[in-house]
């Protein structure tokens, strides 16, 4: 097998979707993980090579014999190690990008073209049976911008800090959105005050709900007489510790009548297990998925922040898909400050490559919360997990030709 051989149709192509030869080169070189020319003759060579250990089954040694054998490069497991290290910040660029290719037009328009950031947090169980009996756990808080399709931070907490909406810094001008957790008006009027918009899920208790003159205002009855309708789209107010109420808008959906007999049956369950009895109030809220943003009525529409908040599962499928992938011996590394080498994730992958792909927690959750849209996207990803156990569908998923 020789060099040219790996110049066909296919890897063109690939090549092609990347941006070119010339562009791979220039930003390889600009972040660092190509420097000059000694066993790797390019950008292109050390992307092929990198491919060739992610998305096929072979660890280091095999696939620095694989390059020997067909004439891409001559050099040692080690030396592969230490040029996949370099290439991280590299390949976040082009996996962003050929994400952003396909969905970049969709999130722009639910964005108006300004930055969206997706918070969430989920938790693992810490390392060895005392910690788990103990109800030890790893929070990882996250944030995942839109359109870059980029997680752009992390912090790691154990059991004794909670989900914060203002947890990561914000940036002038963002659509921050959060689900129920993150309805927290301290922290909103915190991001609020820094120069973002926010956009989160509400429950009809969760906060104290008020008109402009502080006069109280029953969320519930508002639901009832919108039935009908089956929209709500009002201004709103909620107190916070200060004096002034925050200024928001109330935005609610009515579930189609399937989505609704599902949530109820599930609370229902949910209460008879736990021994609770179920307020009537509870059970007209679950026909609605109510929202409150600080978007502008006439630049957002309704439609629109319903658009917009279908967004926030991407972090869902994402979180999802990472978590199913590793094992809690990568979160006691992140806890010591201390990051998994290359080679230590060469091992460990041999070990969890016949697991499978989990995720079905988030994806139970996903099919229960009755948006159509929402349930789609779930299955849709539920079977991207299934096509990418085999190493064939990886690399046609990703447009990669492997040559063996």
């Amino acid at each position: 097998m020789t060099h040219e051989s790996l110049l066909n149709a296919g890897w063109l192509k690939t090549i092609g979707r990347l941006g070119g030869a010339e562009r791979l080169e220039k930003e390889a070189r600009e972040v660092g993980a190509f420097r000059r020319v000694r066993e790797v003759k390019c950008a292109v060579d050390l992307l092929r090579l990198t491919l060739a250990y992610c998305l096929g089954a072979m660890g280091l040694r095999l696939t620095a014999a694989w390059a020997e054998t067909v004439g891409l490069a001559s050099l040692s497991n080690v030396a592969l190690l230490k040029r996949l290290r370099k290439s991280v910040p590299w390949l976040e660029i082009l996996v962003g990008r050929l994400i952003g290719a396909g969905a970049g037009r969709a999130v722009a328009s639910a964005g108006r073209g300004r930055l969206i950031r997706i918070v969430d947090a989920t938790v693992v169980a810490k390392k060895g049976r005392a910690s788990r009996e103990a109800g030890g756990l790893w929070r990882v808080h996250a944030v995942f911008d839109l359109p870059s399709e980029r997680f752009s931070a992390f912090e790691l907490t154990d059991e004794s800090e909670g989900e914060r909406f203002d947890r990561a810094a914000v940036v002038a001008g963002e659509i921050r959105i959060g689900d129920r957790a993150y309805l927290q008006p301290d922290r909103i009027a915190n991001v609020l005050a820094a120069g973002a918009d926010i956009l989160v899920r509400a429950k009809w208790n969760g906060a104290r709900w008020v008109d402009a003159n502080c006069d109280g205002i029953d969320l519930i009855q508002l639901l009832k007489k919108a039935r009908g309708k089956g929209l709500v789209d009002r201004p709103i107010w909620i107190k916070a510790t200060g004096p002034t109420p925050i200024a928001l808008r109330v935005v609610a959906i009515r579930k189609p009548k399937q989505a609704r007999d599902a949530t109820i049956e599930r609370i229902t369950r949910d209460a008879r297990d736990n021994g609770r009895t179920l307020q009537p109030e509870t059970l007209i809220a679950a026909e609605w998925l109510i929202l409150v943003t600080s978007l502008d009525r006439d630049e957002f529409s309704l439609p629109a922040i319903g658009d917009l908040y279908r967004l926030r599962w991407r972090i869902e499928i994402d979180q999802s898909w990472r978590l199913s992938r590793i094992s809690d011996w990568i979160f006691e590394k992140i806890a010591q400050s201390f990051p998994a080498s290359i080679s230590d994730f060469d091992r460990q992958r041999e070990k969890t490559s016949t697991r499978g792909v989990s995720g079905t927690a988030s994806l139970s959750r996903l099919s229960t919360e009755g948006i159509d849209a929402i349930s789609a996207r779930a299955e849709h990803a539920g079977a991207a997990r299934r096509a990418i156990r085999s190493r064939e569908s990886q690399s046609q998923l990703l447009g990669f030709c492997y040559v063996s």
